[in-house]
C-alpha cells in the first residue's frame, strides 16, 4: 500500500497535467527520493521488531542524505538529466528534505505489519492518500505536488504513530 501511495503522485499527475510537467516531476522524484532508498531499512527494522520506538539514528542518516541531495540538486540535475530539466530542482529538493518523514513512515508501517495490523496500516495509508488527493486537486504545479506528497507522508506518519500506540505488541 505504501508503494502505491508513494507513486500516486506520478499516476495522478499523468492524468491531470501536461506531459512536460509529468516529466519535470518524474525527474525530481528520481533524484529527490534517493535518500528514501537509503532508509528503506526502516521498514525491515519495524517489521522485525528491532525498532521499538522512533529510529532517531536512521532518520538522522536519511535526513543527512536528504540535505546533501537537496544541496546538490541545482548542480546535479542539469548535468545528469540536461538543462531542460532545471525545473525539476525544487521538486527534488522538497522530496529530498521530506525523506526522513518517509523513512519514519516506512518504519512505523513495518511495526504495524509486525504487529499483524494490516487494516490499521491500510487506514493510515488511506489518510495520507486523501491528503495527497486534496493537494493535487488544489494545484497541479510540480513543486506543489511534491509538497502535497510530503504532506501526505506526514499525515500518514502521524496516523501511524497513533495506530502503533493503540495496537497491542506482537507476542
Amino acid at each position: 500500500m505504501q508503494f502505491l501511495n508513494s507513486r500516486l503522485d506520478l499516476l495522478m499527475l499523468s492524468l491531470m497535467a501536461p506531459s512536460r510537467d509529468v516529466g519535470v516531476y518524474a525527474v525530481g522524484v528520481a533524484f529527490g527520493q534517493v535518500a528514501v532508498f537509503v532508509g528503506s531499512a526502516g521498514a525491515i527494522r519495524g517489521l522485525t521488531g528491532e525498532a521499538k520506538g522512533i529510529d532517531v539514528r536512521g532518520a538522522g542518516v536519511v535526513a543527512g542524505a536528504g540535505v546533501l541531495l537537496a544541496a546538490s540538486a541545482p548542480w546535479a540535475i542539469p548535468r545528469v538529466f540536461g538543462e531542460s530539466f532545471g525545473a525539476s530542482v525544487p521538486v527534488a529538493q522538497v522530496l529530498a528534505l521530506g525523506s526522513p518523514v518517509n523513512y519514519l513512515l516506512q518504519l512505523m508501517s513495518g511495526r504495524l505489519l509486525g504487529r499483524r495490523q494490516p487494516l490499521r496500516l491500510a487506514l493510515v495509508q488511506g489518510a495520507g492518500a486523501g491528503v495527497f488527493l486534496l493537494g493535487i486537486l488544489i494545484s497541479r504545479v510540480p513543486t506543489s505536488v511534491a509538497v502535497a506528497s510530503v504532506a501526505s507522508y506526514t499525515v500518514a506518519l502521524l496516523a501511524a504513530f497513533r495506530a502503533v500506540r493503540r495496537s497491542p505488541p506482537r507476542e
